[in-house]
């Protein structure tokens, strides 16, 4: 999606080996300069750019999110969730038929039968009008090698080519690979998650793995828009107050509770289940071999903004240096980061 219009008019030909189509959104501010205005404001209004960056994680975030969760009686429930969602496929839909020129026959190669937003939304970078040029070719078969100087298809079809662009992704489940990493009584994070069914109480801390903080950890990757920027600063306060509360307690160790870490988990199991990720249709390196959503946040950004804000010594097991670890302030209630969630 972005090689390919970068380098489709400097070479003699170019092969797009497509293993599953891929849904690529139109925005007509993709390619637009930052205009003198916004620059203007953006340097002289107070808290312009503050309200600025709401307002773009509000349309491209949150304000369509409820669109990405499944409707039960929803008629066509194989290609679309409920009537925003469809209603979203249709405007698509309609914007690559008119980059097609109207071919019918590209245009069934190239849209997904799964419903938007089942995968990461990409933007059209003028994608489609390349599939259109005389240069480009779209392959939808299956590879069966790679040899010195061509691709073979499974049908024997023979590419001869110069230059293979690999863009296959990565081990995104196998989350901390190849770190080594061990916690109570040298049990590791492998022997913990296994290799692909890594959990963590708010995304951040692990029961068993104490003073262990993680950024982009379980479940807060964003697939619905918004901005991993914003939830890595969630993370780093949530975690900057809880070394703030070591340092104050003079603890030497801060544990999650195995309580509050499975409850939270649970929650996210559940919500998860009812989003556009666990669709029956969509395979993807969000979830693991056993259907779980491993990778993504449920959430809205306004949600785990809420669960990130405040620390809660509450829910965690401390200890200062030769004591046993023993729950901060045990005789009072804690709001607990779930209940917080409710609330809201």
């Amino acid at each position: 999606m972005q090689a390919g219009p970068s380098i489709a008019e400097e070479v003699g030909r170019l092969l797009v080996f497509q293993r599953t189509p891929h849904w690529a959104m139109h925005n007509p501010n993709y390619h637009k300069a930052v205009s003198a205005g916004n620059l203007w404001c953006l340097r002289h209004i107070p808290y312009f750019a503050q309200w600025l960056r709401f307002q773009l994680f509000w349309a491209g975030s949150d304000g369509f999110h409820a669109s990405l969760q499944m409707d039960p009686n929803w008629p066509m429930p194989e290609i679309s969730l409920n009537e925003a969602n469809h209603k979203m496929r249709e405007l698509i839909t309609e914007h690559v038929r008119k980059e097609l020129d109207g071919d019918e026959e590209l245009l069934a190669r190239v849209i997904p039968g799964y419903p938007p937003y089942g995968k990461r939304m990409l933007r059209d970078n003028y994608w489609y009008r390349m599939l259109k040029r005389p240069n480009v070719e779209l392959v939808t078969g299956g590879i069966a090698r790679v040899t010195e100087d061509a691709i073979v298809m499974a049908d024997g079809t023979v590419h001869p080519v110069d230059v293979i662009i690999l863009a296959t992704g990565f081990q995104a489940s196998k989350m901390l690979f190849p770190m080594r990493i061990k916690g109570r009584g040298g049990r590791s994070i492998r022997d913990a998650w296994g290799d692909d069914d890594p959990r963590a109480h708010l995304g951040i801390t692990v029961p068993g793995f104490p003073n262990l903080f993680l950024t982009y950890g379980p479940n807060t990757n964003l697939a619905h828009g918004g901005s991993i920027i914003f939830h890595l600063e969630c993370q780093v306060r949530y975690i900057t107050q809880a070394l703030r509360e070591m340092i104050e307690q003079d603890y030497a160790t801060l544990e999650v509770r195995q309580e509050v870490h499975d409850s939270y988990n649970r929650l996210v199991d559940e919500t998860c289940r009812n989003m556009v990720w666990a669709h029956p249709g969509v395979t993807s390196w969000y979830k693991n071999r056993h259907n779980r959503v491993t990778v993504t946040s449920p959430w809205r950004l306004l949600d785990y903004w809420r669960l990130t804000q405040h620390f809660v010594p509450e829910e965690f097991r401390a200890a200062r240096r030769g004591e046993a670890p023993m729950i901060p302030g045990q005789e009072a209630r804690a709001v607990s980061s779930i209940e917080q969630l409710t609330v809201s």
